[in-house]
């Protein structure tokens, strides 16, 4: 998304001699990718200002994002894609935690259920960045791993009675999980039909 002016930003360090000309592509890359991170942010928290749930989407960013890393799942075509989707994403799953419809019953199991999906999906590849074989040894283990800590949170916000809140940030981590499930299992189908094509 910030792409131009990743290659015009780091051009003008190459041309002070501050970048090598041989490790501009690599600063340009991290730099677009840092810019489109911020900006993805800012405009989560943005939302969460103008809806007043400043402190849940927080909490969902940090799940969601922690999770997604190393789990993995489907991804937009481009930058801009990704983050109107992302700011519609941000906004849904707000009205979601705010009218969240299922008892705590239901919430444990689709929890539960979204948990059992990563642990056998993960890592979900991404089209135009595929896994070899090491890096998906070490995902799968990240992934089981991130996803085991906040399917522990999500329990212990849910029933150690004591921590002020704790219900309603447990919703917002269930929401958290499961939406990185969504995101995994529909990757892991289109990975599936890339697979197949390959082979065909």
């Amino acid at each position: 998304m910030f792409k131009a002016l990743s290659k015009r930003l780091v051009g003008s360090a190459v041309r002070k001699e501050i970048v090598k000309a041989d490790d501009a592509e690599d600063y340009t890359y991290g730099l677009n990718t840092f810019l489109t991170t911020f900006a993805n942010i800012l405009s989560a928290l943005a939302i969460g200002l103008f809806t007043n749930m400043l402190l849940e989407i927080a909490v969902f960013i940090i799940v969601y994002k922690c999770i997604r890393k190393y789990v993995g799942g489907s991804h937009a075509k481009n930058a801009v894609r990704c983050y109107i989707s992302s700011c519609i994403i941000y906004a849904a799953v707000l009205t979601a935690i705010r009218y969240w419809p299922f008892s705590e019953t239901v919430t444990v199991m689709m929890t539960v259920v979204s948990a059992a999906v990563m642990y056998v999906t993960a890592p979900v590849e991404a089209e135009k960045k595929p896994l070899d074989d090491i890096e998906r040894k070490v995902f799968k283990r990240r992934s089981v791993i991130v996803v085991s800590i906040f399917l522990a949170v999500f329990f212990i916000l849910n029933y150690v009675g004591f921590i002020p809140y704790g219900e309603r940030f447990a919703v917002v981590t269930a929401v958290g999980i499961i939406t990185v499930a969504i995101f995994a299992a529909v990757g892991w189908i289109m990975q599936q039909k890339r697979r197949t094509k390959a082979v065909l």
